[in-house]
C-alpha cells in the first residue's frame, strides 16, 4: 500500500488521539486509586489557590461532611459551616495563624455533617509560599477519627473500672484471708479432715483472687500512668530489690551473683523496681524443691541500650512457650503447681515496652532459664 501525505496525515492524527486517550486513562486510574486509598483512611484531602481563590476538594471530602461528590461549590464557608459551632472560634484562630506565620497547623476539631450526626476529625494544613515568602496555595487533609476516639475513651474507661474494682475487692477480700486463719489457728482440730480440706481450697482459691486483684490493679495502673524517668543507679536497685526479697530467698536457701553491670540505667525508678522484682520472684519461685536457686544477675551494653540478663537454674520451659509467657493469664503447666496467675510477666512485658525496650527468654529443661529485657541508653 503507497503511504501518501495525507494518510500519513490521517495516522498522525489517530496515535494523537491514542496518546491523549492513554494520558486520561493514566489520570483517571491515578485519580481512582487516590479516592479509593482515601475512603480506606478516611481522610479527605483539598487544596486553595490563594492568588486565584480556587479550592478542590477530593470526592472523600465532601462524603466526610455528608454531601455528595461535587453537591455543593468548595469554599471555606462551606468547610466552616460544617464546623461544630463550639469548634469554631479555635478552627478561624488556628487557620489565621498558620496563614500569619507560614507555618502547618493540626487541630482536633469535630464536624456536623449534613445529617447532623457529628463526627470528630483531625484537620491538617501547610502554607506553600514563593521566594518572597508570600502564600501562593495552601493544601492539607481532614481525618475521621471518630472509631479511634472512640476506642481511646473505651479504653479509658475499661482502665478507670479495672482499678476502683481492683480497690473495691481488696478489703473483703483480705477480711476472708484473715478470717481464714483465724479459723485455722482458733478451730482448725475441731473441723472435720473433710472439713480441714475444704478450708484449705477455700484459702487457695481466696488467695489466688488476692493476686489476681493486685495484678489488675498493678496493670491498669501501668497503662494510664506515665513515666518518670530518672538517672538510678543500677547495682543500689538491685540490692533494694533482693532486700525484699531476703525472707523468700532465705526460705529456699538461694544465692544471687551480680555480674558486669551498668552504673546507671535512665528509667522510671517504680517501674523497673518492679520489674526486677517480678524477674528476680519468678527465678526463685520456680525452682524444684530439693534445688537450691542460683541466680545471675548481668548485662550486656551495645552502643544504643543496655541488655540486662536474669539467669536462673530453675525448671525451665520449652522455647515454643518462650513468647507465651508473656501473655496476659498464661501459666506453662507443669508437673508441680506454683502460687501465681500469669499476670507477673505480662507485667513486665509492658513496662518494657513503656521504655522502647524488648523482653524476652531462652530455655530448657536442663540448665534453667535466663528473661533479658533491654533498656536505650
Amino acid at each position: 500500500m503507497e503511504l501518501t501525505q495525507e494518510k500519513f496525515d490521517v495516522l498522525n492524527e489517530r496515535i494523537s488521539i491514542l496518546e491523549n486517550q492513554i494520558i486520561s486513562n493514566e489520570k483517571f486510574s491515578q485519580t481512582r486509586r487516590l479516592d479509593e486509598s482515601q475512603a480506606i483512611s478516611q481522610v479527605g484531602s483539598w487544596s486553595w489557590d490563594v492568588r486565584n481563590g480556587d479550592i478542590q476538594w477530593s470526592d472523600m471530602m465532601f462524603k466526610l461532611l455528608g454531601l455528595e461528590p461535587n453537591e455543593e461549590i468548595p469554599t471555606y464557608e462551606l468547610a466552616l459551616k460544617h464546623v461544630h459551632n463550639d469548634d469554631k472560634d479555635i478552627y478561624e484562630r488556628t487557620l489565621s495563624k498558620a496563614m500569619n506565620t507560614r507555618d502547618k497547623y493540626y487541630l482536633e476539631n469535630r464536624v456536623l455533617r449534613k445529617d447532623n450526626t457529628v463526627i470528630h476529625v483531625i484537620s491538617r494544613g501547610v502554607c506553600i509560599c514563593n521566594e518572597e515568602n508570600e502564600i501562593t496555595r495552601m493544601v492539607g487533609t481532614v481525618q475521621d477519627v471518630t472509631l479511634i476516639k472512640q476506642l481511646l475513651d473505651s479504653n479509658k474507661q475499661l482502665e478507670q473500672f479495672a482499678h476502683i474494682l481492683s480497690h473495691d475487692f481488696k478489703t473483703p477480700i483480705r477480711n476472708i484471708i484473715c478470717f481464714i486463719g483465724l479459723i485455722k489457728k482458733k478451730a482448725l482440730n475441731n473441723l472435720t479432715k473433710d472439713g480441714k480440706q475444704h478450708l484449705l481450697y477455700i484459702d487457695i482459691a481466696a488467695r489466688k483472687l488476692n493476686a489476681l486483684v493486685n495484678d489488675i490493679l498493678d496493670y491498669s495502673k501501668l497503662n494510664s500512668s506515665k513515666l518518670e524517668l530518672t538517672e538510678i543507679s543500677t547495682k543500689e536497685l538491685i540490692d533494694s530489690v533482693i532486700f525484699d526479697l531476703d525472707i523468700v530467698l532465705s526460705e529456699k536457701k538461694g544465692k544471687i551473683t551480680l555480674g558486669h553491670l551498668p552504673e546507671f540505667i535512665y528509667a522510671d525508678d517504680i517501674k523497673l523496681r518492679q520489674l526486677f522484682q517480678n524477674l528476680i520472684s519468678n527465678a526463685i519461685k520456680y525452682t524444684a524443691k530439693d534445688i537450691q536457686p542460683e541466680i545471675k544477675i548481668y548485662c550486656e551494653e551495645k552502643v544504643d541500650k543496655v541488655i540486662i540478663y536474669i539467669s536462673d537454674n530453675g525448671i525451665g520451659l520449652s522455647n515454643e512457650f518462650s513468647d507465651k509467657v508473656f501473655e496476659s493469664y498464661v501459666r506453662i503447666k507443669t508437673q508441680k503447681s506454683y502460687s501465681g496467675i500469669g499476670m507477673g510477666l505480662s507485667i513486665c512485658k509492658r513496662i518494657v515496652e513503656m521504655h522502647s525496650g524488648d523482653i524476652g527468654c531462652f530455655s530448657n529443661k536442663e540448665t534453667g532459664s535466663t528473661f533479658y529485657f533491654s533498656i536505650p541508653k
